[in-house]
Protein backbone atom coordinates (compact mmCIF):
# COMPACT_ATOMS: atom_id res chain seq x y z
CA UNK A 1 0.00 0.00 0.00
CA UNK A 2 1.61 3.19 -0.91
CA UNK A 3 1.71 6.09 1.94
CA UNK A 4 -0.19 8.92 1.98
CA UNK A 5 2.56 11.17 0.82
CA UNK A 6 3.32 8.70 -2.40
CA UNK A 7 -0.33 9.33 -3.83
CA UNK A 8 0.00 13.22 -3.24
CA UNK A 9 3.09 13.34 -5.14
CA UNK A 10 1.19 12.32 -8.47
CA UNK A 11 -0.72 14.86 -9.09
CA UNK A 12 2.15 16.94 -8.69
CA UNK A 13 3.99 15.30 -10.98
CA UNK A 14 1.39 15.69 -13.38
CA UNK A 15 1.32 19.37 -13.25
CA UNK A 16 4.98 19.56 -14.06
CA UNK A 17 4.59 20.07 -17.39
CA UNK A 18 2.21 22.71 -17.18
CA UNK A 19 4.69 24.47 -14.86
CA UNK A 20 8.24 23.37 -16.89
CA UNK A 21 5.63 25.03 -19.94
CA UNK A 22 4.80 28.03 -18.13
CA UNK A 23 7.95 29.06 -17.01
CA UNK A 24 9.70 28.45 -20.41
CA UNK A 25 7.49 31.03 -21.86
CA UNK A 26 8.12 33.50 -19.05
CA UNK A 27 11.93 33.17 -19.83
CA UNK A 28 10.80 33.24 -23.54
CA UNK A 29 9.53 37.01 -22.69
CA UNK A 30 6.23 35.77 -23.93
CA UNK A 31 3.66 37.42 -22.51
CA UNK A 32 0.44 35.19 -21.00
CA UNK A 33 -2.13 35.08 -24.11
CA UNK A 34 -4.86 37.05 -23.10
CA UNK A 35 -8.14 35.70 -21.48
CA UNK A 36 -10.92 35.94 -23.96
CA UNK A 37 -14.46 35.29 -24.12
CA UNK A 38 -15.06 31.37 -26.38
CA UNK A 39 -15.04 31.92 -29.82
CA UNK A 40 -18.50 31.94 -31.35
CA UNK A 41 -18.92 29.30 -33.59
CA UNK A 42 -20.32 30.01 -37.18
CA UNK A 43 -23.81 29.86 -37.63
CA UNK A 44 -24.56 26.32 -38.02
CA UNK A 45 -27.38 25.40 -35.80
CA UNK A 46 -29.59 28.82 -35.87
CA UNK A 47 -33.65 28.64 -36.85
CA UNK A 48 -32.98 27.70 -40.21
CA UNK A 49 -30.85 24.86 -39.67
CA UNK A 50 -32.68 23.34 -37.22
CA UNK A 51 -35.77 23.39 -39.40
CA UNK A 52 -34.39 22.30 -42.39
CA UNK A 53 -34.61 18.63 -41.54
CA UNK A 54 -38.08 19.04 -41.02
CA UNK A 55 -38.69 20.80 -44.31
CA UNK A 56 -36.70 18.02 -45.80
CA UNK A 57 -38.90 15.55 -43.88
CA UNK A 58 -42.04 17.10 -45.30
CA UNK A 59 -41.15 16.25 -48.45
CA UNK A 60 -39.91 12.83 -48.17
CA UNK A 61 -43.85 12.30 -46.92
CA UNK A 62 -45.35 15.05 -49.77
CA UNK A 63 -43.22 12.07 -52.00
CA UNK A 64 -44.60 8.71 -50.09
CA UNK A 65 -48.05 10.21 -50.94
CA UNK A 66 -47.86 11.27 -53.68
CA UNK A 67 -46.00 7.57 -55.01
CA UNK A 68 -48.99 6.08 -53.71
CA UNK A 69 -51.85 7.82 -55.07
CA UNK A 70 -49.40 7.49 -58.45
CA UNK A 71 -49.53 3.79 -57.80
CA UNK A 72 -53.11 3.37 -57.31
CA UNK A 73 -54.38 5.98 -59.85
CA UNK A 74 -52.29 3.45 -62.65
CA UNK A 75 -54.01 0.30 -60.99
CA UNK A 76 -57.67 1.69 -61.82
CA UNK A 77 -56.89 3.18 -65.17
CA UNK A 78 -55.51 0.20 -66.45
CA UNK A 79 -59.24 -1.59 -66.81
CA UNK A 80 -60.89 1.57 -68.68
CA UNK A 81 -58.07 1.54 -71.21
CA UNK A 82 -58.69 -2.36 -71.61
CA UNK A 83 -62.11 -1.95 -72.10
CA UNK A 84 -62.16 0.82 -74.26
CA UNK A 85 -60.02 -0.97 -77.46
CA UNK A 86 -61.63 -3.23 -79.90
CA UNK A 87 -60.88 -6.50 -80.74
CA UNK A 88 -59.83 -9.62 -78.93
CA UNK A 89 -56.57 -9.51 -80.13
CA UNK A 90 -55.85 -6.31 -79.45
CA UNK A 91 -57.40 -6.88 -75.99
CA UNK A 92 -54.90 -9.77 -75.17
CA UNK A 93 -51.97 -7.78 -76.84
CA UNK A 94 -52.45 -4.68 -74.73
CA UNK A 95 -53.24 -6.83 -71.54
CA UNK A 96 -50.10 -8.61 -71.81
CA UNK A 97 -47.91 -5.66 -72.51
CA UNK A 98 -49.81 -4.09 -69.67
CA UNK A 99 -48.91 -7.19 -67.17
CA UNK A 100 -45.22 -6.34 -67.80
CA UNK A 101 -45.40 -2.47 -67.89
CA UNK A 102 -47.17 -3.32 -64.35
CA UNK A 103 -44.53 -5.54 -63.04
CA UNK A 104 -41.94 -3.27 -63.88
CA UNK A 105 -44.22 -0.27 -62.47
CA UNK A 106 -44.75 -2.42 -59.08
CA UNK A 107 -41.16 -3.15 -58.45
CA UNK A 108 -40.06 0.77 -59.17
CA UNK A 109 -42.85 1.66 -56.86
CA UNK A 110 -41.82 -0.54 -54.25
CA UNK A 111 -38.30 0.44 -54.13
CA UNK A 112 -39.04 3.89 -54.11
CA UNK A 113 -41.62 3.10 -51.23
CA UNK A 114 -38.67 1.15 -49.05
CA UNK A 115 -36.32 4.60 -49.98
CA UNK A 116 -38.96 6.39 -48.81
CA UNK A 117 -39.07 4.47 -45.46
CA UNK A 118 -35.95 4.65 -45.00
CA UNK A 119 -35.10 8.55 -45.47
CA UNK A 120 -38.00 8.65 -43.15
CA UNK A 121 -36.12 6.34 -40.74
CA UNK A 122 -32.91 8.50 -41.06
CA UNK A 123 -35.01 11.84 -40.64
CA UNK A 124 -36.55 10.30 -37.33
CA UNK A 125 -32.78 10.24 -36.06
CA UNK A 126 -32.24 13.24 -37.09
CA UNK A 127 -35.69 14.84 -35.14
CA UNK A 128 -33.66 13.84 -31.96
CA UNK A 129 -30.70 16.48 -32.36
CA UNK A 130 -31.61 18.33 -35.67
CA UNK A 131 -28.78 19.68 -38.02
CA UNK A 132 -27.46 19.21 -41.04
CA UNK A 133 -23.71 19.65 -40.16
CA UNK A 134 -21.36 16.87 -39.10
CA UNK A 135 -23.30 13.57 -39.99
CA UNK A 136 -26.52 15.08 -40.38
CA UNK A 137 -25.97 16.15 -44.01
CA UNK A 138 -25.46 12.12 -44.66
CA UNK A 139 -28.79 11.70 -42.64
CA UNK A 140 -30.88 13.82 -44.53
CA UNK A 141 -29.64 13.09 -48.42
CA UNK A 142 -31.67 10.37 -48.88
CA UNK A 143 -34.52 12.26 -48.38
CA UNK A 144 -33.34 14.81 -50.33
CA UNK A 145 -32.83 12.87 -53.44
CA UNK A 146 -36.09 11.38 -52.74
CA UNK A 147 -37.87 14.88 -53.10
CA UNK A 148 -35.58 15.83 -56.40
CA UNK A 149 -37.28 12.33 -57.84
CA UNK A 150 -40.56 13.51 -56.93
CA UNK A 151 -40.55 16.68 -58.18
CA UNK A 152 -38.64 15.22 -61.94
CA UNK A 153 -41.03 12.79 -62.08
CA UNK A 154 -44.52 13.68 -60.81
CA UNK A 155 -46.22 15.02 -63.78
CA UNK A 156 -49.90 13.98 -62.26
CA UNK A 157 -49.73 16.50 -59.40
CA UNK A 158 -48.68 19.84 -60.62
CA UNK A 159 -49.17 21.02 -56.70
CA UNK A 160 -46.76 18.27 -55.18
CA UNK A 161 -44.02 19.07 -58.17
CA UNK A 162 -44.01 22.76 -56.92
CA UNK A 163 -44.26 22.31 -53.30
CA UNK A 164 -40.77 19.71 -53.70
CA UNK A 165 -39.25 22.06 -55.99
CA UNK A 166 -39.69 25.32 -53.38
CA UNK A 167 -38.79 23.05 -50.60
CA UNK A 168 -35.51 22.01 -52.15
CA UNK A 169 -34.81 25.53 -53.66
CA UNK A 170 -35.19 26.64 -50.03
CA UNK A 171 -33.01 24.09 -48.69
CA UNK A 172 -29.95 24.85 -51.35
CA UNK A 173 -30.48 28.54 -50.70
CA UNK A 174 -30.22 28.20 -46.92
CA UNK A 175 -27.35 25.74 -47.40
CA UNK A 176 -25.36 28.36 -49.62
CA UNK A 177 -26.13 30.87 -47.17
CA UNK A 178 -24.31 28.98 -44.23
CA UNK A 179 -21.83 28.15 -46.44
CA UNK A 180 -20.99 31.22 -47.40
CA UNK A 181 -20.73 32.42 -43.65
CA UNK A 182 -18.40 29.88 -42.89
CA UNK A 183 -16.41 30.57 -46.02
CA UNK A 184 -16.34 34.39 -45.10
CA UNK A 185 -13.87 33.40 -41.87
CA UNK A 186 -11.51 31.27 -43.69
CA UNK A 187 -9.05 34.56 -44.01
CA UNK A 188 -5.66 33.13 -42.51
CA UNK A 189 -3.49 31.29 -44.83
CA UNK A 190 -1.90 28.14 -43.22
CA UNK A 191 1.24 26.40 -45.03
CA UNK A 192 3.04 27.59 -48.23
CA UNK A 193 2.64 26.76 -52.04
CA UNK A 194 0.70 23.90 -52.89
CA UNK A 195 0.36 22.80 -49.57
CA UNK A 196 -1.48 26.61 -48.60
CA UNK A 197 -4.96 26.25 -47.30
CA UNK A 198 -7.23 28.85 -45.86
CA UNK A 199 -8.60 28.15 -42.15
CA UNK A 200 -10.23 30.75 -40.16
CA UNK A 201 -8.97 34.22 -39.37
CA UNK A 202 -7.53 35.33 -35.51
CA UNK A 203 -10.98 37.08 -35.64
CA UNK A 204 -12.84 33.99 -35.16
CA UNK A 205 -10.33 31.55 -33.99
CA UNK A 206 -6.99 31.31 -32.46
CA UNK A 207 -5.93 27.77 -33.94
CA UNK A 208 -5.11 29.18 -37.43
CA UNK A 209 -2.38 31.68 -36.63
CA UNK A 210 -1.41 29.39 -33.26
CA UNK A 211 -0.44 26.41 -35.87
CA UNK A 212 1.62 28.46 -38.22
CA UNK A 213 3.50 29.80 -34.92
CA UNK A 214 3.69 26.41 -33.71
CA UNK A 215 5.35 24.80 -37.35
CA UNK A 216 7.66 27.64 -37.15
CA UNK A 217 9.07 26.88 -33.67
CA UNK A 218 9.41 23.12 -34.95
CA UNK A 219 10.79 23.91 -37.95
CA UNK A 220 13.78 26.32 -36.33
CA UNK A 221 14.34 23.93 -33.43
CA UNK A 222 14.06 20.45 -35.34
CA UNK A 223 17.04 18.80 -37.20
CA UNK A 224 16.19 17.89 -40.53
CA UNK A 225 15.88 13.77 -40.04
CA UNK A 226 14.02 14.36 -36.79
CA UNK A 227 10.88 12.13 -35.91
CA UNK A 228 7.85 14.37 -34.62
CA UNK A 229 4.05 12.76 -33.02
CA UNK A 230 1.32 15.28 -32.79
CA UNK A 231 -0.75 14.22 -30.02
CA UNK A 232 -4.37 13.28 -29.27
CA UNK A 233 -4.00 14.54 -33.31
CA UNK A 234 -2.16 16.96 -35.33
CA UNK A 235 -0.74 14.99 -38.19
CA UNK A 236 -1.25 18.02 -40.80
CA UNK A 237 2.27 19.12 -38.71
CA UNK A 238 3.90 15.94 -39.86
CA UNK A 239 2.38 16.63 -43.29
CA UNK A 240 3.48 20.49 -43.61
CA UNK A 241 6.60 20.33 -41.98
CA UNK A 242 7.95 16.66 -44.18
CA UNK A 243 8.78 14.99 -40.18
CA UNK A 244 8.22 11.31 -40.40
CA UNK A 245 6.11 9.83 -37.33
CA UNK A 246 7.89 6.60 -36.52
CA UNK A 247 4.94 5.43 -34.79
CA UNK A 248 2.25 3.57 -36.58
CA UNK A 249 -0.41 5.96 -35.00
CA UNK A 250 -1.48 9.47 -35.88
CA UNK A 251 -4.59 10.09 -33.86
CA UNK A 252 -4.99 9.51 -29.89
CA UNK A 253 -9.06 10.32 -29.32
CA UNK A 254 -10.86 7.82 -27.16
CA UNK A 255 -12.41 6.04 -30.04
CA UNK A 256 -9.04 5.58 -31.56
CA UNK A 257 -7.42 4.35 -28.31
CA UNK A 258 -10.01 1.54 -27.41
CA UNK A 259 -9.62 0.40 -31.58
CA UNK A 260 -5.81 -0.38 -30.26
CA UNK A 261 -6.72 -1.62 -27.39
CA UNK A 262 -6.14 1.06 -25.13
CA UNK A 263 -3.28 3.71 -23.88
CA UNK A 264 -0.64 1.29 -22.20
CA UNK A 265 -1.04 -1.24 -25.26
CA UNK A 266 -0.26 1.91 -28.12
CA UNK A 267 2.61 3.28 -25.48
CA UNK A 268 4.82 0.23 -25.53
CA UNK A 269 4.84 0.13 -29.39
CA UNK A 270 5.39 3.59 -29.39
CA UNK A 271 8.18 2.86 -26.90
CA UNK A 272 9.60 0.92 -29.13
CA UNK A 273 10.35 3.71 -31.32
CA UNK A 274 9.80 6.64 -29.77
CA UNK A 275 9.68 10.53 -31.50
CA UNK A 276 12.23 12.82 -31.48
CA UNK A 277 9.32 15.30 -30.74
CA UNK A 278 6.25 15.98 -29.28
CA UNK A 279 3.60 18.69 -29.62
CA UNK A 280 0.75 18.63 -27.56
CA UNK A 281 -2.27 20.46 -29.94
CA UNK A 282 -5.00 21.17 -27.84
CA UNK A 283 -8.75 19.14 -28.03
CA UNK A 284 -11.51 19.30 -26.75
CA UNK A 285 -12.49 15.85 -24.59
CA UNK A 286 -16.49 16.86 -24.11
CA UNK A 287 -17.90 15.00 -27.14
CA UNK A 288 -16.23 12.25 -25.34
CA UNK A 289 -17.73 12.01 -22.18
CA UNK A 290 -14.32 11.80 -20.66
CA UNK A 291 -11.87 14.80 -19.05
CA UNK A 292 -9.23 15.59 -20.78
CA UNK A 293 -6.42 14.35 -22.56
CA UNK A 294 -3.49 13.05 -20.27
CA UNK A 295 -5.57 13.43 -17.17
CA UNK A 296 -8.44 10.74 -18.04
CA UNK A 297 -7.87 6.76 -17.75
CA UNK A 298 -10.13 6.45 -20.78
CA UNK A 299 -8.19 9.50 -22.26
CA UNK A 300 -4.46 8.64 -22.38
CA UNK A 301 -3.44 9.10 -18.93
CA UNK A 302 -1.48 6.39 -19.19
CA UNK A 303 0.98 8.63 -21.70
CA UNK A 304 1.62 10.79 -19.24
CA UNK A 305 4.65 9.28 -17.27
CA UNK A 306 6.13 8.48 -20.43
CA UNK A 307 6.72 12.33 -21.43
CA UNK A 308 7.18 13.32 -18.16
CA UNK A 309 9.80 11.09 -17.62
CA UNK A 310 11.17 10.97 -21.07
CA UNK A 311 11.07 14.72 -22.76
CA UNK A 312 11.25 18.38 -21.79
CA UNK A 313 9.16 21.12 -22.88
CA UNK A 314 10.68 23.46 -25.65
CA UNK A 315 7.97 25.80 -26.00
CA UNK A 316 4.75 26.72 -25.30
CA UNK A 317 2.48 28.50 -27.63
CA UNK A 318 -0.89 29.92 -26.81
CA UNK A 319 -2.19 28.31 -23.79
CA UNK A 320 -1.30 25.32 -21.79
CA UNK A 321 -3.32 22.25 -23.38
CA UNK A 322 -6.09 20.26 -21.96
CA UNK A 323 -6.50 22.59 -18.77
CA UNK A 324 -9.52 24.90 -20.61
CA UNK A 325 -11.45 25.94 -23.27
CA UNK A 326 -8.60 27.93 -24.69
CA UNK A 327 -6.36 27.02 -27.94
CA UNK A 328 -2.79 25.77 -27.18
CA UNK A 329 -0.15 23.97 -28.33
CA UNK A 330 2.99 22.76 -26.41
CA UNK A 331 6.56 21.22 -28.05
CA UNK A 332 8.43 18.85 -26.07
CA UNK A 333 11.32 17.34 -27.19
CA UNK A 334 13.38 14.19 -26.20
CA UNK A 335 15.55 14.47 -23.03
CA UNK A 336 19.09 13.13 -23.76
CA UNK A 337 21.14 11.04 -21.65
CA UNK A 338 23.24 14.31 -20.14
CA UNK A 339 19.75 16.06 -19.69
CA UNK A 340 18.30 13.44 -17.66
CA UNK A 341 22.13 13.33 -15.37
CA UNK A 342 21.97 17.22 -14.88
CA UNK A 343 18.23 17.16 -13.60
Amino acid sequence: MRSPRARRSRPRARRSIARRSASRARAQGSPEPPRSRPRRRARSRGPTSRALPAAVAAVALVALVTLAKSRSAARDAKPRAGASEGGAKEDGAKEGGAKEDGASEGGAAVARLLLGAYALALLAKLGLHPQVQHYGFALAAPALALAAAVAATAPRSREARALALALVAAFAVAALRDANEVLATKTFALGEGRDRILVAGPAHSPRGAMMARAMEELARVMPEDATLLAMPEGAGLNYWLRRRNPTPYSLFLPPELRAHGGAAAMLARIEASPPDFVALVHRGHAEFGTGPFLRDPDYGAAFLPWLERDYRVVATIGAEPFRGPRFGIVVLERARADDGAAR
